[in-house]
């Protein structure tokens, strides 16, 4: 399992879930990204999106905290900011111990084949 977080510049970490370690970073790219988790692997996302990601996992994918875009595109008419999730079973929101209080800012574009969920909503304040 792995968490990614995004920054505005067009960078992002990833490290393994259970560690505190950043493994890799990359440096921004005008290119698009795909990130594609093999069977059995979850993905943890969060952060400010820049550019062009696709994020695939045929499991899992959780969302830690907001995705946002660095330039949204209903304000910044010439954004090239665009996410997009694909998972064969779950997206889901991870619960507020892990997202923190309040609403989350999700923007992608979203595609679960069995379910997206927002765990513990009867927690949310």
């Amino acid at each position: 399992d792995t968490h990614i977080r995004f920054y505005a510049d067009g960078s992002y970490t990833w490290w393994a879930h259970g560690s505190e370690e950043m493994q890799y970073r990359s440096e921004p790219t005008e290119h698009p990204v795909y990130f594609l988790a093999s069977r059995g692997v979850a993905l943890y996302l969060q952060g400010v999106l820049c550019g062009k990601v696709l994020v695939y996992s045929p499991d899992r994918i959780v969302l830690e905290g907001d995705l946002r875009y660095a330039h949204d595109p209903r304000e910044a008419r010439d954004s090239d900011d665009y996410l997009g999730l694909v998972s064969e079973r779950y997206i889901e929101v991870a619960p507020p111990h892990v997202t923190g209080p309040g609403d989350l800012e999700i923007h992608a574009a979203i595609f679960a084949k069995r379910r997206f969920v927002v765990r513990d909503i009867e927690q949310i304040q």
